[in-house]
């Protein structure tokens, strides 16, 4: 399969991402490109156009996922954020409010149609 087929995962937590990325090849939603950091992210990216990306919004020491959102959105590459942030504390600027959020853990049919419809 080539990378406009690929789902970029953008998660720093190695286990969530390897639990996450199984589960979305036992749903046939595969490949899924595995990243830890915006900087990769936006390095894949370079090269890469994926039909989604699943970004975990808190990415460690410091760093959201917010610029590479902005990023994806100015793309066209439809995204959601993975968080363990409720709403109420997660706060976005308005341009990305309209992303869809899935609460960690996950429950990975929800994030599959969601998938499924891009």
């Amino acid at each position: 399969m080539s990378a406009d087929r690929d789902i970029l995962l953008v998660e720093d937590e190695a286990f969530i991402a390897i639990e996450t990325e199984m589960a979305l090849q036992d749903y046939q939603q595969g490949p899924v490109r595995v990243v830890s950091n915006a900087k990769a992210a936006f390095a894949y990216l370079e090269g890469a156009t994926p039909r989604a990306a699943l970004l975990d919004f808190n990415l460690g020491r410091g760093e959201t996922s917010e610029a590479l959102a902005h990023a994806l959105l100015d793309r066209g590459i439809p995204f959601a954020f993975l968080t363990g942030y409720s709403e109420a504390t997660m706060t976005l600027p308005d341009r990305l409010l309209a992303a869809p959020r899935f609460s960690k853990p996950c429950h990975v049919e929800e994030v599959v149609a969601w998938l499924d419809g891009k």
